[in-house]
């Protein structure tokens, strides 16, 4: 639905300079994300980002977009995102921006491991995550083994 509202925008005198609708629009949006001090509305607006898969924008307009991005990965000032931020922010880079994305991930890894007071929060949450996704995989099996026992019962 992007595609078409961009179609339907008019196009710029100096598109030379500015680029097309799709880059006027993406440097908006980078412009009122970075405005952005809302958790709620800045995770809305972080997942909403897959709608821009696809589209073609200037080089700098994606540099723009990536920088906006990188902004809200790194843990630190001038912003300090919090976690589901950092995390959101990552999954729409990952999306938008596929290619580099393990480099990216082995870097960031390499720069966590330097600052080793991250190191307990870090591994506190990595045993949270395998507990859960450990959890739920368990219940799905347990429930789905119930669904057909459930199912041939009544057959």
């Amino acid at each position: 639905m992007i595609e078409v509202f961009l179609k339907h925008c008019p196009i710029s005198t100096n598109t030379f300079l500015i680029g097309s609708p799709t880059d006027v629009f993406v440097i908006e949006l980078t412009d009122q994300l970075q405005k952005l001090k809302v958790e709620p509305v800045l995770l809305h607006y972080l997942a909403s980002l897959r709608a821009l898969k696809g589209l073609e924008m200037r080089m700098t307009t994606s540099t723009r977009l990536r920088a906006c991005l990188y902004s809200f990965i790194s843990p630190g000032g001038p912003m300090y995102p919090t976690r589901a931020v950092r995390h959101a922010a990552w999954d729409s880079l990952d999306l938008l921006f596929p290619v580099g994305q393990y480099p990216r991930h082995v870097i960031s890894l390499f720069f966590r491991l330097l600052y080793p007071w991250y190191w307990p929060s870090s591994c506190w949450n990595f045993v949270k995550v395998c507990i859960t996704t450990v959890l739920y995989s368990l219940l799905r099996l347990l429930f789905s083994s119930w669904e057909r026992m459930k199912n041939s019962r009544s057959n």
